[in-house]
């Protein structure tokens, strides 16, 4: 992200207008590479947010809401030691660098006014905060480096503090035009934007693609082809953007894509996207980031809890798959057992042509052409009697066996049947909440404690997420169940018998229900219902999907059924298409 030096001295101006002065009432570290410092004074009150999470190093005002750590890390304890209460004196930034200087004034243990700085180095990877006292000292780091980790550069407690080095490259605030025509000199036919980037400090490359369309048209055009007017516009453009951050001239933008994804941001408004992307200008550059990384790190959150649930899940349908392999296999095995009875009943009528401790005999077999013989292996440990009473038993025991694992294959793949419903679900989550509900259904469903969605909820527990909820041609209403729980209580609760149910054929997917309050909805209201039905289900990605509908009298919970299995009769079809619910719906 381009939180360059450049971004960076728009931040520190907004910063210090609201800051200088202020108060520091409450120290606060939430996570193990951010922090949270209450101020309060005369031109504004609010929580900085210092953060150094790699690839989301920042600084500024935040309004949305954390929770502490229950136990405060030594970093926060020290800063609080040292600097609760104190006075923010300056905020500044090194020119040209991403590290910022929070000078406070605060009292130490013996009552003595003191400085000490907290130096915020937000330099991706390398980023850090730092507890400086008034002789130059670290008291202490959020990072610690040592010597193994950097030969060139220690942040220790007790070291004296140095800045990081400085890049081998001209600073852009500093650059002068002969700067800049030297450099296209020596450009080697590197594409513009890259020659901007690897000869000028302060910039990110968001900013050198910038500079590069403003002045040629193309983002990437070799630095020894810009004609001469084009030459020209990249000189006019570069001191252009040195006068504006000079003059803290900004435009915090948000770029953001068709489907409403937050991508970048900028202190300036980026225009070599065209049309791909759009742009949303904000007044405040703390309002901008708070609102690009809360989208961030509530996306990320989203993807981690649904990447553990899917993975636990997964492993849960291939043990099930595993286990129905072998039962299934186990059950081909008892259909030969009719040949065992058959066995015993040669054995028992020819006892008496069976000499003792035989390890096998030749009679005849009545079951087989008039006149044909069976050769059957016996035990010799064993009279005739028990070698028939033998294979008695292992025909009872192969019989039962069969009657046995058929119940248990049928309960494995009723159990598959719920699993691939739950995690066509859990594929379909756009939200933490419908996603905190599934995990909570497969915890119910592993405890065998699964509840109905009403008499589930206790008391002082948040309520559930609510469904999806369109309008069709006429103004009828369509309800879409996001989980399996929610399947149930649109079907058996909140819809009316006369409604209709509808959903994607001998498929997963969503229970969607047609309100008929309104009246008797028209073909063409069925047929987007249908539609919806088979966008929300895994047939998804497909065309002309089978759904079925019925109406809600007609649809019985399966008995002992999990959450969302139903049975349904006197039902018509219709071929739903997915693409076309997402046109009509904008989705």
């Amino acid at each position: 992200m381009p939180f360059d030096a450049l971004f960076m001295s728009g931040v520190v101006g907004e910063l210090s207008k609201t800051l200088t002065g202020a108060r520091l009432n409450k120290i606060q570290q939430p996570a193990r590479d951010e922090l949270l410092l209450h101020m309060h004074g005369p031109n504004g009150s609010g929580r900085l947010l210092i953060s150094i999470a790699t690839g989301a190093a920042r600084l500024h005002m935040t309004e949305l809401p954390c929770e502490n750590a229950p136990t405060p890390p030594m970093f926060c304890m020290v800063l609080r030691k040292h600097l609760s209460g104190g006075r923010l004196l300056a905020l500044e930034q090194i020119p040209g660098e991403r590290v910022v200087t929070l000078t406070f004034s605060s009292l130490d243990e013996m009552g003595e006014m003191r400085q000490r700085k907290l130096v915020c180095e937000l330099m991706g990877r390398l980023s850090n905060v730092i507890l400086v006292d008034e002789d130059g000292r670290i008291l202490d780091c959020m990072r610690k480096v040592d010597f193994e980790m950097s030969q060139k550069r220690q942040v220790l407690p007790g070291l004296f503090y140095h800045l990081p080095p400085a890049p081998d490259k001209v600073n852009f605030l500093e650059a002068a035009t002969a700067d800049l025509a030297a450099l296209l000199q020596e450009s080697g036919g590197k594409p513009l934007d890259r020659l901007l980037l690897d000869g000028f400090s302060g910039l990110s490359p968001l900013v050198c693609r910038e500079l590069a369309f403003l002045s040629t048209g193309q983002v990437d055009k070799p630095a020894d082809a810009l004609t001469e007017h084009e030459q020209n516009a990249l000189i006019k453009q570069f001191t252009a953007l040195q006068g504006a951050v000079q003059a803290q001239n900004f435009q915090p933008c948000l770029l953001s894509g068709a489907d409403g994804a937050l991508k970048d941001y900028s202190f300036l408004p980026v225009t070599h996207y065209g049309s791909l992307y759009s742009l949303t200008e904000f007044r405040s550059f703390s309002k901008l980031l708070d609102t690009f990384y809360h989208a961030q790190i509530t996306t990320s959150a989203l993807e981690q809890k649904r990447k553990y649930w899917r993975k636990t899940l997964q492993q849960q349908i291939d043990r099930l798959n595993r286990k129905l392999t072998l039962q299934e296999s186990e059950l081909e095995q008892t259909k030969d057992r009719e040949s065992l009875r058959r066995l015993g009943d040669i054995v028992n009528a020819c006892i008496g042509q069976i000499p003792k401790g035989a390890t096998q005999v030749e009679l005849p077999d009545f079951y087989g052409e008039e006149g044909a013989t069976i050769t059957i292996k016996l035990d010799p440990a064993l009279s005739p009697q028990q070698n028939a009473a033998r294979f008695y038993k292992e025909y009872t025991k192969l019989k039962s066996a069969e009657a046995h694992l058929s119940h248990l294959i049928a309960q494995g793949k009723e159990e598959l049947s719920y699993l691939y419903t739950v995690a066509d679900a859990l594929d379909r989550s756009d939200d933490l909440k419908t996603i905190d509900e599934i995990a909570q259904e497969l915890t119910d469903h592993k405890t065998g404690r699964n509840t109905t969605p009403e008499k589930g909820r206790k008391k002082g527990t948040s309520r559930p997420s609510a469904p999806l909820s369109f309008t069709l041609h006429g103004g009828f209403t369509v309800w879409v169940g996001r989980n399996n729980r929610q399947n149930d209580q649109l079907t058996f609760y909140t819809a009316d018998k006369k409604d209709y149910w509808f959903h994607v054929k001998d498929r997963p997917g969503s229970h969607v229900i047609l309100s008929c309050r309104s009246g008797e909805p028209e073909p063409e209201v069925l047929q987007q219902a249908a539609d919806l039905a088979a966008l929300y289900s895994s047939a998804a990605q497909g065309d002309k999907i089978p759904v079925d509908y019925t109406r809600v009298r007609f649809v019985k919970k399966t008995p002992g059924g999990k959450p969302g299995m139903v049975i349904y009769n006197k039902y018509k079809t219709l071929l739903g298409s997915p693409d076309r619910a997402k046109k009509e719906h904008k989705l």
